[in-house]
């Protein structure tokens, strides 16, 4: 087990330590320690156990790219590092990176609409699984069953046209228009109506133990089968928040 690993284990731990400090005394939680105790217990158990839930993650990205095994490998790689990097958890992400593949995306291009279903589900306070639907028949130009999803998120589909999306007379998105040109027009219209993202959603309490939580989860993960080692982290953990405390 790599001591850089184990650094970087302490100091996101100390890190998580110190936000749910904030976040619990913000709503008068902070009683006695027990609670925290609580929370390391629930990290504890999850981290422990995340490395067959990654490898069955993996598994399921397999099956679904029909047992290309290299590029299944990659891309779990990149969705999980994406998890890492935002205010959602693995599980949700490899949900909605299920998702567009299941639309027929290319998995080379799956980061990419991941990033925009991010910044969406963040902005309108939706899962990203129903942000990644919509992009999902974005991206395959299924342009027509998306229109109800588009008014209720307060969007004027009739002036995507500004942005540089084809549009029909009638102020419908073109069925012949290029997907990557509607995705980037109505990502500039959000972008001029509508304030936050990812990395408003970052600045949160919330997001930044999401945020620490994966990188814990996936620093055990990685770790694979040796469970007196993954035992061993767990301890280290433990240790770290008491020593902050």
């Amino acid at each position: 087990f790599p001591s850089h690993d184990t650094n970087t284990l302490i100091d996101d731990t100390k890190k998580l330590n110190a936000a749910r400090r904030q976040l619990m005394t913000g709503v008068g939680l902070m009683a006695g320690g027990g609670l925290l105790g609580a929370v390391l217990t629930g990290i504890s158990v999850k981290a422990i156990k995340a490395g067959s839930d990654l490898e069955q993650f993996e598994n399921q990205f397999i099956v679904l790219m029909k047992g290309q095994r290299t590029e299944a490998s990659k891309l779990f790689d990149d969705v999980t590092k994406f998890a890492a990097e935002t205010p959602y958890n693995i599980p949700e992400v490899v949900a909605a990176g299920k998702n567009l593949l299941a639309f027929g995306i290319q998995a080379k291009n799956v980061k990419d609409q991941l990033k925009y279903a991010g910044d969406w589900a963040s902005i309108f306070n939706r899962s990203l699984e129903w942000t990644s639907t919509v992009v999902g028949r974005l991206a395959t130009g299924s342009y027509g069953r998306i229109y109800p999803a588009l008014r209720s998120m307060g969007i004027q589909v009739q002036e995507l046209g500004k942005y540089g999306a084809p549009m029909t007379k009638d102020g419908l998105i073109q069925r012949s228009a290029d997907p990557k040109v509607v995705l980037a027009a109505l990502n500039k219209y959000i972008g001029d109506h509508f304030w936050g993202g990812m990395a408003a959603k970052m600045s949160t309490i919330p997001g930044r133990i999401s945020n620490i939580e994966d990188k814990i989860i996936l620093i055990f993960g990685n770790i694979g089968g040796r469970t007196k080692i993954r035992r061993r982290c767990a301890a280290r953990t433990r240790r770290a928040y008491r020593d902050w405390e």
